[in-house]
């Protein structure tokens, strides 16, 4: 599979740039949901979590 995406990913130019661009997305958000969730109030959790019931 990989020999079949790396066959038509040669002709791409800069495509090397592209794994690397989706790594830092990737850790960006993860970093953001990481604080989100260490900064947010519980008040608001619980409210969130009552969401699906009222």
């Amino acid at each position: 599979m990989l020999s079949f995406i790396k066959k038509y990913a040669v002709g791409i130019s800069h495509v090397e740039i592209y794994p690397k661009v989706a790594l830092i997305i990737f850790f960006a958000v993860f970093l953001a949901m990481i604080y989100y969730a260490f900064a947010v109030d519980r008040k608001e959790i619980e409210k969130m979590a009552r969401i699906p019931l009222d």
